[in-house]
């Protein structure tokens, strides 16, 4: 069992190094202009640049934070954004029930992880040992469960460009994170972890949502600091980091005013080599 979560993680980490391919953020007059009829002053700083991120380029991007955190509002403005571009913004979750509340809540088209998945072939059950086991059907295979020859995609067809967003991300397990991200690299589109690192775990092996905050292009996270809430964002190169912490002090100057000389020296930017 130790030896299939090493692994689990090996295989993610290299699938999400493939999917973070760089893009950019937009910049928050981008996001006002696509979204001219948002209220997005009821964006914190946090939620505007974790919007700015989603209705990016980035191939992989994180937003963590506790819940009562602002994320149906931050989501929405973003899904708005990503619909004036003509991109799709596509919510999935761990259950239906929370697929169907991230629908009512943000607008976008919003299922299970497991119903994406099972309607683009894989199949899950469990090994000898009890753990998780995905397989996946090739277009003209017989599905063993129907007896149907498998045709391929019908409910959930992906396009490129499209820009998955994970919600409860921190209670994926590793096995259901990989197939996931797998399939977001053969589909050409972009995916989103949003959740609490800090959420009960999932059952069977965690860390799914740390390794993705790990390889993410771009990451947004809510903290404290002196009483406000900042942003952490990474970026995979210089030009992205910069245009990052521009947003932010955009971000500060229009929406906290007050607190610009207290809070901008808490922001903190991460550059990867290579």
């Amino acid at each position: 069992m130790a030896n299939e979560t090493v692994r689990a993680k090996v295989r993610l980490a290299g699938r999400l190094d493939v999917l973070a391919r760089p893009g950019r953020s937009l910049l928050p007059e981008e996001l006002h202009r696509l979204a001219p009829h948002e209220d997005l002053s009821a964006l914190d700083t946090s939620q505007g640049v974790a919007a700015c991120a989603i209705a990016g380029t980035d191939g992989l991007v994180t937003v963590t934070g506790p819940a009562g955190a602002g994320k149906t509002t931050m989501l929405r403005a973003a899904f708005v954004a990503l619909r004036s571009q003509r991109r799709r913004m596509l919510v999935v979750a761990p259950t239906r029930k929370a697929a169907s509340v991230a629908c009512r809540e943000v607008g976008a088209a919003a299922f299970s992880i497991h119903a994406l998945l099972s309607d683009h072939g894989y199949r899950w059950g469990t090994d000898a040992a009890g753990a998780k086991v995905w397989t996946r059907l090739r277009v003209g295979e017989i599905d063993p469960r129907t007896g149907v020859v498998y045709g391929g995609p019908t409910k959930y067809v992906l396009r490129s460009r499209d820009r998955i967003v994970i919600d409860e991300a921190g209670m994926v397990d590793l096995q259901t994170a990989n197939v996931l991200v797998e399939l977001a690299i053969e589909q050409g589109v972009g995916l989103a972890f949003v959740g609490d690192t800090h959420q009960a775990l999932p059952v069977g092996h965690a860390g799914a949502m740390g390794s993705a905050i790990r390889h993410a292009n771009a990451r947004s996270s809510s903290t404290r600091c002196t009483g406000s809430v900042i942003p952490t964002t990474r970026r995979s190169h210089c030009v992205s980091g910069m245009r990052a912490i521009a947003s932010v002090r955009w971000w500060l100057r229009t929406s906290l005013p007050e607190t610009v000389t207290s809070t901008e020296s808490c922001i903190t930017t991460r550059r990867v080599s290579g």
